[in-house]
């Protein structure tokens, strides 16, 4: 029997919004971005461990599953989860109305994932503004690279818990979401 040292949770799971620096074409592309010398991907808490080919080939899974720079995912990713320093419901309370409360709420973190993903591409207003005024629907704040998404949870088992907690992204600009 195994016993896990270390952090336990019931369940969690973290989402992903990263920037690769190129468009990746395959798994061993994938591979050369998330790894430097390593051979081997780590379990965090356990002794398990796995080789960076079979990460990398999860990751390129996981990019052919999507679109790139996909900004409403992006979005959606950092106004569902949790975001340390981002809006708390508590601060809503002085709204007596429930349903007013709730979407003030979510207002607030629609505007705040907004915010970091400004923040997050580094957009210059200017830039943005010339984008918004170019292309009515929105602009590609997307200059050095190649924007993915993805969510593992531990509930999947150990694999996926050492994706979620195991600092995957560690090489890339990237913010974690926790969806506890």
């Amino acid at each position: 029997m195994k016993i896990r040292n270390g952090f336990v949770s019931n369940s969690s799971s973290s989402s992903f919004v990263v920037i690769f620096p190129r468009e990746p074409k395959n798994a061993t592309d994938v591979k050369d971005m998330l790894f430097k010398d390593e051979e081997y991907y780590n379990d965090p808490y356990d002794d398990e461990r796995w080789t960076i080919e079979e990460v990398a080939q999860t990751v390129w899974s996981d990019i052919c599953d999507q679109s790139k720079n996909n900004l409403t995912v992006a979005k959606e990713i950092l106004s569902g989860g949790y975001l340390e320093d981002g809006p708390d419901y508590d601060n809503f309370k002085h709204i007596e109305d429930s349903h007013d409360r709730w979407e003030s709420y979510r207002t607030a973190r629609v505007i705040f994932a907004e915010n970091q993903l400004n923040d997050f591409f580094s957009i210059k207003r200017i830039r943005r503004e010339k984008f918004k005024k170019i292309n009515n629907e929105g602009f590609d704040p997307i200059e050095d690279g190649v924007l993915y998404c993805f969510s593992y949870s531990d509930n999947n088992g150990n694999y996926e818990c050492a994706l979620e907690h195991g600092d995957l992204f560690r090489y890339l600009k990237n913010i974690t979401v926790s969806n506890h």
